[in-house]
């Protein structure tokens, strides 16, 4: 197991452990359905930071300029596509659940946004894991 999906899943182990009783598998439900909507939206991040990776690596074979010139457009990239899709999803959390998954699912919505604001972090680090890739520095990360 990698430690990015160790992360990415600590949260719904923690859950799982220290949600007790009937409600558990209703709360912990709750919380892991519209994590499948956050991976959508996560999988966009994904496609994003792939996309310039080969800039980045030849960016650092060129030197410093080069590679600050290829963080400030990959981190504008992020911005433009992570931002509206973060603060967007957010302001219609509710409905898209109640879209996708179905009313009873509405109680998710508040996580949910929570899910999402970390995901919109995820665009923004994903230009950083490019320059450590870049830099042949994954133990660093």
């Amino acid at each position: 197991m990698t430690t990015r999906h160790l992360i990415m899943t600590f949260d719904v182990v923690l859950l799982g452990v220290l949600l007790k009783g009937e409600a558990a598998d209703r709360e912990l439900g709750l919380y892991t359905v519209p994590y499948s909507i956050a991976f959508m939206v996560m999988s966009l991040s994904v496609v994003l930071h792939d996309s310039y990776r080969p800039a980045f690596v030849r960016a650092m074979e060129r030197g410093k300029k080069d590679l600050h010139q290829v963080c400030r457009r990959a981190f504008a990239s992020a911005a433009a596509v992570g931002a509206p899709v973060t603060v967007g999803g957010i302001l219609v959390a509710g409905h898209m659940i109640g879209l996708i998954m179905g009313e009873e699912f509405l109680p998710g919505t508040a996580p949910f946004r929570l899910i999402l604001a970390s995901v919109g972090l995820l665009f923004l680090n994903g230009v950083l894991h490019n320059v450590f890739i870049a830099a042949d520095r994954l133990r660093q990360e």
